[in-house]
């Protein structure tokens, strides 16, 4: 097992190292599955209060986009969507092998059981997730606003929209959505590696080998059983992400004052079934998204291990 700390693995692994394995892993992954980022994030901003709807489905959707805006909109706010991967990433992955070692430490056991693995993974995955939450929230923002822009466009660079943002906005609203981000990044990753190792660990018991294949699949599983729980927080961190945007976007902006508010509007005005909009091609990305951070993670971790060792 190379994810999260194994007494039985001596390699001496570093904090950079993580670091650099998950940013490397993050690239990867991101430019990979832009496309059904901005698809979903198009279905979460469509408001349905008095409008017609833009978008019905995700071919259809897919249609509209290329058609309207050609292929280089599936690539909207990629810039500050990489910078987000790599930073969140790279946090996440570097916390999360600090803190197995923290709890490793604290229980004094030299080897985890299944169960107790799955707890570690699962907790320490939600505490990595929270803090690279805190590093990257901005990046996260700009992305979502970037994503939902339509011809004409405002911003054409993401210092342009920073600086905007901040001046007109304020600092804060690099943070729009901070609330429901933890709210619901949390639980989603303590779902998300804690079913991992379950599945990897039924995964060895048919005595399959580790390896990329079994990241990609276990990752995956895992990415798309914790997405189906958490995603009606997603929708409304999108709706607050894009609160005082005056650009052109997919939808008229609904005024929400709080998460609570706007969780009672989406409910009240467009139904239960509106938490779930964007849900197929949000699961179809949590799913390639989670099996390939997982998988590059493994093998950019391998990859530089000669490299580390041979420089100490």
């Amino acid at each position: 097992m190379v994810l999260g700390y194994d007494p039985d693995r001596l390699s001496g692994s570093t904090f950079l190292h993580h670091l650099a394995s998950g940013t490397l892993g993050g690239i990867v992954t991101r430019s990979v599955i832009s496309p059904f980022d901005v698809v979903k994030i198009r279905f979460q901003l469509q408001s349905e209060a008095g409008l017609a709807r833009r978008y019905t489905g995700l071919i259809q959707a897919t249609k509209v986009i290329f058609r309207d805006e050609g292929i280089t909109a599936f690539w909207k706010g990629h810039i500050p969507a990489q910078m987000l991967s790599m930073v969140y990433g790279g946090v996440q992955f570097g916390s999360f092998e600090f803190f197995t070692v923290v709890v490793h430490q604290l229980i004094m056991h030299s080897k985890q059981e299944t169960m107790k693995q799955m707890t570690t993974h699962g907790v320490c995955g939600a505490a990595s997730a929270v803090v690279a939450t805190f590093a990257s929230q901005p990046l996260d923002v700009l992305r979502t606003r970037f994503a939902a822009q339509t011809e004409p466009k405002r911003f054409s660079s993401s210092f342009r929209a920073t600086t905007y943002m901040v001046k007109n906005e304020g600092l804060f609203s690099l943070y729009r959505g901070l609330t429901p981000s933890i709210i619901q990044i949390a639980p989603f990753s303590l779902v998300q590696f804690g079913s991992r190792s379950m599945f990897e660990a039924v995964w060895l018991s048919y005595n399959f080998k580790e390896g990329s294949a079994c990241e990609f699949v276990c990752g995956g599983g895992a990415g798309l059983f914790a997405k189906t729980l958490v995603y009606p927080l997603d929708v409304v961190k999108k709706r607050l992400q894009i609160q005082g945007f005056i650009a052109p976007t997919v939808s008229e902006i609904q005024n929400y004052t709080s998460f609570i508010h706007c969780f009672k509007t989406i409910w009240r005005h467009e139904g239960v079934m509106a938490f779930y909009k964007g849900y197929k091609a949000a699961a179809l990305k949590s799913t390639i998204t989670s099996g390939l951070v997982f998988a590059t993670y493994r093998f950019f971790r391998e990859l530089l291990e000669p490299l580390r060792t041979g420089n100490r």
